[in-house]
Formats: structure tokens, C-alpha cells, sequence
């Protein structure tokens, strides 16, 4: 008899649990420090297309921190890196005429930025060749297809023209969507 009640706690406890995990995540000044972060992919932005989630944010905010250590620059915020991607989801779903595909990335990296070396690639960026071509180069070549399509003249106007055809909601607390920059902002 006993057992059974441990059938449905169960179930009921992993929700709390979960629910308890989230809302550490989303009520955290800086939701990558905190420690149920990396336990599994929580939403942090979200659009009618999909949702950021932290490992996606986490793995930004490490390659940008190591390129900015090679280039001896100061490293964006984990706001700026949230924004980065928001604004590459709004690229990538943006329904471009013609797609950019994987040979795409890899012709650019290879043929205009010279890139073949995987170890100088790594130490530059921290990511594998197909790692750099999937989240640094296919996002930027599908930003510029949208910007010359949409014929905007810079980038900061093609994503302020994305965000205002699509809705985005930054779920931490103190972040928040500004439609009109596009970009994520402290609350």
C-alpha cells in the first residue's frame, strides 16, 4: 500500500524539483552563475519560433570570453551575448529566400577568413571548425542574407525591423526584451 503513494509522489517531487530549478535560473542576477544552470537546457528567451536556453547562452558567453582573452579585449556581458543570440534567432527565422547550408559556412571560413586550422580556430574561440562554422559563421552569413534582402542598411536596422515583426520575451526577471533597439536590457 505504501508503495503506491510513492508512484505519484514521485512524479509530483521531479515537478517541484524542476519548477524550483527554473525559477532559481529566471530569479538569479546573473542566471549563468547560478548553480542549477548547467543541470539541464532552461528557456531564457523565447519567441513564437523556439526558445534560448541557458546551455546555448553559456556556450556564447565562454566563446566570446575566450576570443576577447585572444584579442585582448574586454569580454561582452552575459546581457550583450544574450542579445547576440536573440538577435540571431530573429536572423535565422526570418525566412530567408535562399538558406545558408553548412558548405556555405565552411566555403566562407575556408575562402574569405582563411580559417582551416582547427587548433588556431579552438585557441582562438574555444570551439571546433564545425562548431565556429555552425555558431559563429552560419548565424552571421544568415544576418547578412536577411539584411540584404530586407535592404537594411546595417544590421542594428535589420534586427530593429525583426523585432518589430516578432514577439520576444526574456523570462529572467530583471531582463527584458527591447523591441525598439532589439535588444535584451536590465529591467
Amino acid at each position: 500500500m505504501k508503495h503506491r503513494y510513492f508512484f505519484f509522489l514521485l512524479p509530483i517531487g521531479a515537478v517541484v524539483l524542476l519548477a524550483a530549478g527554473w525559477a532559481w535560473v529566471l530569479a538569479a542576477p546573473n542566471p549563468l552563475a547560478a548553480p542549477v544552470a548547467g543541470w539541464l537546457p532552461w528557456p531564457v528567451v523565447c519567441s513564437t519560433r523556439g526558445c534560448i536556453t541557458t546551455r546555448t547562452w553559456q556556450r556564447q558567453q565562454t566563446a566570446i570570453q575566450v576570443f576577447a582573452a585572444a584579442a585582448k579585449k574586454d569580454a561582452p556581458s552575459p546581457e550583450q551575448s544574450l542579445t547576440t543570440l536573440a538577435r540571431q534567432h530573429l536572423a535565422h527565422y526570418s525566412q530567408l529566400k535562399s538558406p545558408v547550408t553548412p558548405a556555405d559556412a565552411v566555403r566562407y571560413r575556408e575562402e574569405i577568413l582563411n580559417a582551416k586550422n582547427e587548433a588556431q580556430v579552438r585557441e582562438a574561440t574555444g570551439l571546433s571548425l564545425a562548431d565556429y562554422d555552425r555558431f559563429i559563421i552560419i548565424p552571421f552569413l544568415e544576418q547578412e542574407s536577411a539584411r540584404q534582402q530586407r535592404r537594411a542598411e546595417s544590421a542594428e536596422d535589420l534586427y530593429r525591423q525583426l523585432a518589430g515583426e516578432r514577439w520576444i520575451f526574456a523570462l529572467p526577471f530583471h531582463l527584458t526584451w527591447d523591441k525598439q533597439e532589439a535588444k535584451v536590457v536590465h529591467n
